[in-house]
């Protein structure tokens, strides 16, 4: 009986924790709308601290390290997400766009081959809409 209390208590606490987390990803991607990424970075490290455990919340954080041009930091936490779950592949495909901007072309197309294997169809969408931003000039 005290047994089934605990675990009740303990998955009320991680359901609660888990909506928090949640809420700071929401947070973010509303500062992501208005192009304020080093905010959004911010609430992804908040959820960290509750959640270190939970690939979104690296990957998050990854892509406004990203979209900020800190491409060190953004490997790494691309590589924490990755870990956390390998067939995240906009991490593997964010990654690989790093290493290519950081001159590391091999690890790159270790990681864009990689991203393939798990959706062809996202890792080509990704790769043109690359290439139309180079041609357009995002």
């Amino acid at each position: 009986m005290f047994i089934s209390i605990i675990l009740i208590m303990f998955t009320c606490f991680v359901r609660a924790q888990q909506d928090d987390v949640n809420a700071c990803l929401r947070q973010a991607s509303i500062l992501e709308n208005n192009k304020k990424y080093k905010e959004a970075l911010d609430y992804c490290t908040k959820a960290l601290i509750l959640n270190p455990l939970y690939d979104e919340s690296y990957f998050r954080r990854g892509y406004y390290k990203f979209l900020l041009g800190d491409n060190a930091g953004a490997i790494r936490d691309f590589d924490v997400a990755i870990k956390l779950n390998p067939d995240n592949v906009d991490a593997h495909l964010y990654k690989a766009s790093c290493l290519q901007k950081t001159g590391s072309n091999v690890g790159a197309l270790n990681e864009y081959n990689q991203a393939r294997k798990l959706d062809a169809f996202l890792t080509v969408t990704h790769l043109a809409k690359g290439l139309l931003g180079r041609v357009v000039g995002e």
